[in-house]
């Protein structure tokens, strides 16, 4: 099952072009897989000869992991639902701009919540002197990496997600 949903909760707010983000974040979902799966093929063969091999590649390229299920969540709400909503949840009562819930639950598969409060990122946006479409883009991105295996915990993490942020930000841009 592959499915990206769309909802709104405590906000009067709408996504008009949802098809072509949608239809982007799949794109972003398989190649950040693949990417997965060469990583598992780089640390699985690590301490062998045959890294190089041609042999090898072929077969691992016949054993890609598939994911069996995709579900992604966006809640779009206000800054007072997503505050209740991290108290609640994450015990912490700070504003922020998004929350993500990996509800994967078990192997092969994606799935996950995203929050992500509207007054933030319009706040945000003007803060950092970028468009609201551009830092909403951001903001969603940001929840997709974190549930592709992304993590912000430290600085060098922190700058890796960054970077792949801004990559796909500036494909997304383009994107028609």
């Amino acid at each position: 099952m592959l499915s990206i949903n769309y909802f709104y909760e405590d906000i009067d707010f709408f996504i008009y072009n949802y098809k072509k983000i949608s239809n982007f974040l799949f794109n972003i979902i398989k190649k950040e897989l693949f990417n997965f799966n060469i990583e598992y093929f780089n640390s699985y063969f690590i301490n062998t000869d045959y890294l190089i091999s041609k042999k090898i590649n072929k077969v691992f390229f016949k054993k890609k992991i598939k994911f069996k299920s995709i579900n992604l969540n966006f809640i779009f709400c206000s800054d007072c639902y997503l505050n209740k909503t991290n108290i609640k949840y994450l015990n912490s009562n700070k504003l922020t701009d998004i929350i993500a819930f990996d509800n994967s639950g078990f192997y092969k598969s994606i799935q996950g919540d995203i929050y992500i409060s509207i007054d933030r990122v319009s706040r945000n946006s003007f803060y950092y002197s970028v468009g609201f479409q551009k830092e909403l883009f951001r903001v969603v991105l940001h929840g997709l990496l974190h549930l592709l295996g992304y993590n912000d915990k430290s600085f060098f993490l922190k700058k890796k997600m960054d970077i792949k942020e801004s990559e796909y930000l500036k494909i997304f841009l383009n994107y028609k």
